[in-house]
């Protein structure tokens, strides 16, 4: 797979979830990898290294298991970081150096944590500029790797495809949606034994059926992203 042909949403750290009792079970795995906050928890949680609430702020350390010294080191980390242009609102590696040092640094003590990066196929550029009014100054780093056109690293594992609506910095998915059950029963849909679509063409596919109006989905652009498995660790 040429990974060079798909652009930068960022890199993520991702804590994989269990299959919810709602979800089709012929179809979802029993656990789940998502880079939609909606299902999985993503590194950093913004909103509370952020909040003005101290009492979320220290609920959300002890939630990471570290000391008031490496919480309030995190939080100049996040400052820092923000400034440069390595991370970006509200939970995005800008590059895997800086995914891999917050990991290293902070979150030692979280358990079945995941490093995934995000691209979106070149022909869909233009269509996810448009419809997200991007400009130099966008604020969202996801906005911001698309528009400038930002690539991949090469050194990961390719899992395969979701289909993922953008807005406002983060991601809807398919999976949130319940749209497994439409997809199966118009398309006998099944996922790899990484728990993703299978090919391009296919998350093409399914991509086009969910922007469909009668589907019913969240009114976003729905898009086919690839996700692609990084090492904490440079091997």
């Amino acid at each position: 797979m040429y990974i060079y042909k798909y652009h930068l949403g960022g890199y993520y750290i991702v804590k994989p979830t269990q299959r919810a009792e709602y979800m089709n079970s012929r179809v979802i795995p029993e656990t789940i990898l998502s880079v939609s906050n909606c299902i999985c928890d993503v590194y950093p949680d913004i909103s509370s290294v952020w909040s003005t609430s101290e009492k979320e702020k220290d609920k959300y350390r002890q939630n990471l298991n570290t000391s008031n010294t490496t919480f309030n080191n995190l939080i100049e980390w996040i400052n820092d970081k923000n400034i440069s242009g390595d991370f970006g609102f509200p939970h995005v590696f800008n590059n895997l150096e800086s995914a891999r040092e917050f990991y290293l640094n902070f979150l030692y003590n979280v358990q079945d944590l995941l490093l995934v990066g995000i691209g979106l196929p070149e022909e869909y550029n233009n269509e996810f500029i448009e419809d997200t009014g991007i400009s130099k100054e966008t604020y969202y780093s996801v906005e911001k790797n698309v528009f400038n056109k930002c690539l991949m690293e090469s050194n990961g594992s390719v899992l395969g495809f979701e289909i993922l609506g953008y807005e406002m910095g983060t991601f809807h998915s398919y999976i949130c949606n319940s749209l497994e059950d439409d997809y199966d029963r118009e398309f006998g849909f099944r996922l790899n034994s990484s728990g993703f679509i299978s090919t391009i063409d296919e998350a093409k596919k399914l991509a086009e059926y969910t922007n469909q109006d009668t589907v019913g989905a969240e009114p976003v652009l729905w898009l086919p992203w690839v996700i692609v498995k990084y090492n904490f660790k440079t091997v």
